[in-house]
């Protein structure tokens, strides 16, 4: 999974989908927590949740695209 925030100096939005290129079996999910910076986790920490539920979710259905793309 690619979490990254869309005030995030640090994780941007071009490294966490590349990351794809290396992740050669199994789920690769990434999402874009909108308005947050860095600590996202702290900050919108329902988002995160959110987004991981998701993430868990997206493994359990096998319509889910293996490269699904989101954003919240």
């Amino acid at each position: 999974m690619g979490l990254w925030s869309e005030r995030d100096a640090y994780l941007t939005e071009e490294g966490m989908t590349s990351s794809r290129d290396v992740v050669t079996s199994g789920l690769f999910f990434t999402k874009r927590i909108e308005g947050e910076g860095h600590m996202m986790m702290r900050d919108a920490h329902a988002k995160v949740n959110a987004a991981l539920a998701d993430f868990v979710a997206a493994g359990l259905d096998p319509d889910v695209s293996m490269h699904a793309d989101h954003r919240m």
